[in-house]
């Protein structure tokens, strides 16, 4: 093994020793603690030269080695080998496949008459050059192999008092950088900023690394982190893999923040003084800073990051597809049993035979997809009408198609054949669908109550359906204990559940409610109030006697609903009786005349509930007393 050769620093040192200081060897070797050969040895070498101390003092280090050993390398390579271009070795490192092996049998190769070094001492002196590269140049990065991606810490403020967020892709191999302003750091924008890198270096790498945001990455594990199912459907459409950098591990993406801290300094910090209206404005001022920067040169390595580019990443990356990614996200569903999934209140068609499956919807803003087990069975444009329908005829079952037979018009003309209400009724239930089929069900469920209820209760309950609307009366007649009182506020409750009010009073307590409102000076405003009411229950009429100012004052509240509004009489006494009740005859007959007009009429049958101790159950819903009026 050669001896290792003096520092050119103490060469110098010796040589000021001896020819300005005029020392001995042997006083020069003991000052400086080598030996007097070394010193006998360099001052022969100048001497050689040509050297006095005049000359050697303005010399630089690398200067005084070249004149006292020409061939030698400063670095201390021996005399005549042809020492090699580290800088185009760690370039070419770069491209996929190639070792210093090769490069050092290139090597020899080209400078076959010359002196080289043998493979062990040309990768020693490799590493040694390495070690003088910024930490973040250590790392080896194959060509078109990672794209690292990052957001900025520091914003841009706007006009409007908003920020715009920076974010920064860098290739590895060539470092050539690309920056986009976001209105924020959620999901659609870490997409937009990386569908905007592969298309700014008009390529796609085989690896993203981005950090670990919950925006990318659903699952931040150390060992099999996962990315959000919107990542990983953008990867896919360009056929890229997201490797996320290793929790708490900068270093794993230290290209991007080396990145991330040239933009800042070059791009940001220019722009600190503008003003910048939007997120739009702010990309045009980026644009031509982000051109100088990846044009300006390295300090240490040959090229700027543009021409390093063309000429090493941009022939490895991968094509991109013909259409750019449009953002999707995306939510599980279950297929009901009417083969439709519901999606935003909207009810999407799927096959028939996935019936109780749970598919995947892939939602775009003008598309629904739906997977199963990653094969989309379903497409259809997307819908905001809430409630609708939207079926294709190839998902519908065979029996479904040939129940087609069943056209509107028949169904329609079968509720006719009962009765105008319930043939109205139908028509109604199949205009509520774009596709009549989906209201069929409904329909011949109502058809069939016929057969259950006969056709004229059934017509009853048909026009009983707007009632309150077009200011019908409903007259509750039975025996005590009947269960009218019951009926009236299952009627009563129904209407509130569909959005009317309702007021309650007794009869029999009406008088003296009105005498104390007209002692207080109330009753104008309290009749005002009550004439607003959509529906009046008016319970246990007929069971007292009334007086005249009673007898006056309920012409008034009949009067005031006459066809505008809903009322509900339960009584005891038939209608045919009524007239006597009421006492005079002029009121009788105006207040039966608004009363009976538009009426209808419910007669109960039956023993006394309180006897039987049968009293329906407060919680029955008031569409099932309805339908079996």
């Amino acid at each position: 093994m050669p001896p290792k050769q003096m520092n050119t620093r103490m060469i110098k040192e010796a040589l000021r020793y001896k020819f300005e200081l005029g020392h001995s060897l042997e006083r020069t070797a003991t000052a400086l603690n080598i030996s007097k050969g070394v010193v006998a040895k360099y001052v022969g070498l100048s001497k050689a030269a040509g050297l006095d101390w005049g000359e050697i003092q303005t010399m630089t280090e690398a200067q005084l080695q070249a004149r006292l050993l020409p061939g030698k390398h400063v670095d201390g390579g021996n005399a005549g080998y042809v020492y090699p271009d580290f800088a185009q070795v760690h370039r070419e490192l770069s491209r996929k496949g190639m070792t210093l092996m090769l490069l050092w049998s290139e090597h020899q190769a080209n400078n076959a008459k010359g002196r080289t070094y043998q493979y062990s001492q040309y990768c020693e002196h490799y590493r040694r050059w390495a070690k003088t590269l910024k930490r973040s140049m250590r790392q080896t990065h194959r060509a078109g192999e990672k794209l690292f991606v990052d957001f900025a810490g520091p914003t841009l403020g706007l006009s409007d008092g908003t920020r715009a967020h920076i974010f920064v892709a860098a290739l590895g191999a060539s470092s050539y950088t690309f920056v986009l302003a976001t209105a924020g750091q959620k999901t659609a924008h870490w997409i937009e900023g990386m569908a905007g890198a592969l298309h700014f270096i008009g390529g796609a790498p085989q690896l993203i690394v981005p950090d670990n945001p919950r925006a990318v990455i659903a699952q931040c594990d150390r060992y099999e982190p996962r990315a959000t199912d919107s990542v990983l459907d953008f990867a896919r459409h360009y056929g890229v893999s997201i490797l996320p950098a290793r929790p708490h591990t900068p270093q794993d993406k230290a290209k991007a923040e080396s990145a991330v801290q040239v933009v800042e300094r070059w791009i940001m910090a220019k722009l600190r003084h503008a003003c910048l209206t939007s997120v739009a404005d702010a990309n045009r001022a980026i644009a031509p800073l982000l051109k100088a920067l990846n044009e300006r040169g390295f300090q240490k390595l040959p090229g700027s990051r543009a021409s390093v580019f063309s000429e090493i990443d941009a022939p490895a990356l991968s094509g991109l597809p013909l259409q750019a990614y449009e953002m999707a996200t995306f939510k599980t569903v279950r297929v009901h049993v009417d083969y439709h999934v519901e999606i935003e209140r909207h009810r999407y068609s799927v096959p028939n035979a996935l019936v109780g499956q749970s598919l995947d919807a892939r939602l775009t803003r003008a598309c629904v997809e739906l997977l199963h087990r990653g094969q989309r069975v379903a497409v259809h444009a997307r819908s905001a009408h809430a409630g609708g329908f939207t079926t294709l005829d190839v998902h519908m079952p065979p029996a479904h198609l040939a129940h087609r037979d069943w056209t509107p018009q028949r169904l329609i003309d079968w509720g006719l054949s009962i009765g105008v209400a319930t043939g109205g009724l139908i028509q109604k239930l199949l205009e509520r669908f774009k596709h009549p089929e989906h209201g069929y069900r409904a329909a011949l469920g109502l058809l069939g109550l016929s057969k259950r209820y006969g056709k004229e209760r059934l017509e009853s309950a048909c026009s009983l359906g707007d009632w309150i609307k077009t200011g019908h009366t409903v007259i509750i007649n039975g025996a005590t204990g009947s269960g009218k009182t019951w009926l009236a506020c299952a009627l009563g409750q129904y209407a509130c559940r569909r959005g009317h009010t309702v007021s309650y009073l007794r009869t029999p307590r009406l008088a003296e409610e009105l005498r104390v409102l007209h002692g207080a000076g109330g009753f104008g405003k309290w009749l005002i109030q009550l004439a607003k009411t959509d529906v009046l229950i008016l319970d246990d009429w007929a069971v007292a006697a009334l007086d005249a100012g009673t007898r006056a004052d309920l012409l008034e509240i009949i009067d005031d609903r006459a066809a505008t509004r809903g009322t509900i009489i339960t009584s005891q006494l038939p209608v045919e009786h009524w007239h006597g009740w009421i006492g005079d005859a002029t009121i009788a007959d105006a207040m039966l005349d608004r009363l009976l007009q538009r009426t209808h009429r419910i007669t109960l049958k039956g023993e006394s509930l309180r006897r039987s101790k049968q009293k329906p159950s407060g919680d029955q819903d008031a569409d099932q007393v309805l339908e079996t009026l």
